[in-house]
């Protein structure tokens, strides 16, 4: 493997010289997610081809997709569950019953069905 690596860099010359950097083995243990997430694209594409670029590119999308979703959850989504689960309190002796109520409050569980519509009107 090194000395495949070392065929790769000196068909590149000098600029591949700078990329070997990129090219030892890691350190320590998961030192390769350290390595992996500041190598640049370039020295990627070089050193390991045009399918380790896209399956870099796509784990970080997939990192910032993640990223969001949590952020948006948090900011979002849980006060709405607090607040919504304060109010059913009163109403509820069991706390199953309770956070059930809540978390149906706030849900589709909440939208009135077809059945509930002719239940309603008959």
């Amino acid at each position: 493997r090194a000395a495949l690596t070392r065929a790769r860099v000196a068909a590149f010359g000098a600029h591949g010289r700078r990329l070997m950097v990129f090219a030892k083995p890691a350190e320590y243990p998961l030192d390769w997610v350290r390595k992996a997430w500041t190598c640049p694209d370039e020295a990627l594409i070089m050193l390991h081809g045009l399918d380790a670029y896209a399956c870099a590119a796509f784990l970080s999308l997939c990192v910032r997709l993640a990223a969001f979703c949590c952020l948006l959850s948090c900011c979002c989504l849980l006060p709405a569950y607090y607040y919504a689960a304060r109010e059913v309190s009163a109403q509820y002796e069991d706390s199953t019953a309770r956070q059930r109520a809540a978390f149906t409050r706030v849900t589709l569980g909440a939208v009135a069905t077809d059945t509930d519509r002719a239940r309603a009107d008959g």
